[in-house]
Order: C-alpha cells, then sequence, then structure tokens
C-alpha cells in the first residue's frame, strides 16, 4: 500500500509570494531600475525559487523529459521564429538550443539542475 504525503501549503504560499515578486519586479522595470526595492525583490526571488524547485526534486527522467526538455525545445522554436518574422530582431533564422531565448533560461536551467541530481 502506498502512502500519500501531505502536502505541504507553505510552500505553495511562498510560490505564490515569488511569483508576485517576479511580477512586480518587472513591473518596477517600467519606472526605475535603480530604486530600493527593484535590487531588493531581485537580491532574492530568483535564488529562493530555485532553491524551492530543488527542495522537491526528484530525478525521474521522464518527469525532465516532459516538464522541462519539451517546453524548452517548443518554445524555443516559436520564440526563434517569431523574433525573426515578426520582431525582424534576427538577420536569420538560425534554431539553437544551446542559448535560451528571453525568459526560457530558467527552464534551461531547471533542466540542468535536474539532471544533475544523480551525481550529487
Amino acid at each position: 500500500m502506498e502512502v500519500k504525503s501531505q502536502r505541504d501549503y507553505k510552500y505553495d504560499n511562498l510560490k505564490f509570494l515569488l511569483i508576485f515578486f517576479v511580477v512586480f519586479g518587472h513591473l518596477l522595470e517600467l519606472f526605475d531600475m535603480t530604486g530600493f526595492w527593484y535590487k531588493f525583490i531581485y537580491l532574492f526571488h530568483m535564488p529562493v525559487f530555485v532553491f524551492v524547485s530543488g527542495y522537491f526534486a526528484k530525478f525521474k527522467l521522464k518527469n525532465i523529459i516532459h516538464r522541462y526538455v519539451l517546453p524548452y525545445v517548443v518554445f524555443q522554436i516559436i520564440y526563434l521564429i517569431f523574433d525573426y518574422y515578426v520582431l525582424a530582431g534576427s538577420d536569420e533564422l538560425e534554431i539553437q538550443f544551446v542559448r535560451p531565448y528571453w525568459i526560457l533560461w530558467y527552464l534551461l536551467a531547471m533542466m540542468a539542475y535536474q539532471i544533475l541530481i544523480p551525481l550529487l
């Protein structure tokens, strides 16, 4: 018989606050990137996100592929095509996966962290 663990809602609340800080920090970029609150939020919010993600991490190759690799590949292609055809941000359409486009750096980092779990 498998025993299901209880969900700890404190971590859900923490993740909600961190998501709020991400949105609020990006909102502050529009106004003042040198202010106290901007620097304060960017001092801790992403390291705490990585810590919380790592706290619950387990090495399961199937989960890594479905949660990180597939979304990363799909959205990287979409972003690069969008950048080339709509934004005209690049001179040639180059589909590559070693340099994440815009916000995909977090997926790539989480993928690397998950793969490193057995080694650590």
